[in-house]
């Protein structure tokens, strides 16, 4: 996934990121899926498609339940929120 976001690639990108979602536990690989799941958001938002970003992000939220850190310098959380934000504001909300 991350190499289709970093080619430019914004659909295959999303197929990789719905496949992996699909494939593994979130909770059991919450690292990994916050990671896809803010990126998959990211890709989404280049796509125009702004309530399968908002479900991303939101994901990345829920996954951070009762958790300040899941990776000692990756802002998840933060980074998500804003997005959330910027987001509904991109889409008229």
């Amino acid at each position: 996934m991350e190499s289709y976001c970093w080619q430019g690639m914004p659909i295959e990108a999303v197929a990789a990121a719905e496949a992996f979602l699909s494939t593994y536990d979130g909770n059991k690989y919450k690292l990994d899926t916050a990671t896809v799941c803010f990126f998959a958001g990211e890709e989404y938002l280049k796509l125009g498609q702004y309530q399968d970003a908002l479900r991303h992000f939101q994901n990345v939220v829920t996954l951070y339940e009762n958790e300040k850190e899941m990776w000692k310098g990756m802002d998840h959380l933060p980074r998500a929120c804003y997005r959330i934000w910027e987001t509904l504001k991109e889409a008229g909300g």
